[in-house]
């Protein structure tokens, strides 16, 4: 059986870990939106980083390595390169970057102007999946939303072959993205 979890890393105690490193097919991910006082300040809580990094730790010791998630804000995008640090010194096995979605406490973000921008975001994208997954050795994930992707990566992610009718076309849509 499969087991996932996603957690802001808290209330992971030893014999947890142990619990969950008992699994061998776990997936585990905390998240960590920046260094300490800007984690504690998103996460609303003085020391939620200290215990996050405990919590990581504490699963490392049972050989559980982690996926490190940051949810990325105007107020943290300066970190990304600080957060991937983090996660390499703690043996995490990956980075996963998140843009805040308009629901719930998003959308209260959306409103008070505290998301990154498309430009910003595209930018930053380009960054991570080039620049700094060549530089770090955790697998550095960011997905956009399709909208935002070149034409030829959507199709590889969704294993889309086009027909040859649209091959041309689908030739051509490439260069003229490589181009860009």
């Amino acid at each position: 059986m499969k087991l996932i979890i996603e957690s802001n890393g808290v209330l992971v105690t030893p014999s947890i870990a142990e619990k969950i490193a008992e699994n061998p097919n776990q997936r585990v991910a905390i998240s960590l939106d920046g260094e300490a006082r800007v984690h504690d300040k998103i996460r609303g809580v003085k020391g939620a980083f200290e215990q996050a990094v405990k919590g990581i730790k504490t699963l490392l010791a049972t050989g559980v390595h982690s996926q490190i998630i940051m949810t990325l804000m105007a107020e943290n995008i300066d970190q990304i390169e600080d957060v991937i640090k983090l996660a390499q010194s703690l043996e995490a096995r990956s980075v996963k970057f998140n843009i805040v979605q308009p629901s719930l406490r998003g959308a209260d973000l959306h409103a008070r102007g505290k998301v990154v921008n498309v430009d910003r975001l595209l930018g930053l994208y380009k960054k991570i999946t080039c620049d700094l997954q060549a530089q770090y050795t955790p697998r550095l994930h960011f997905k956009l939303p399709h909208a935002f992707m070149p034409l030829a990566s959507v199709m590889e992610s969704k294993k889309i072959v086009p027909s040859s009718e649209f091959s041309d076309l689908f030739s051509s849509v490439a260069i003229l993205y490589a181009i860009s």
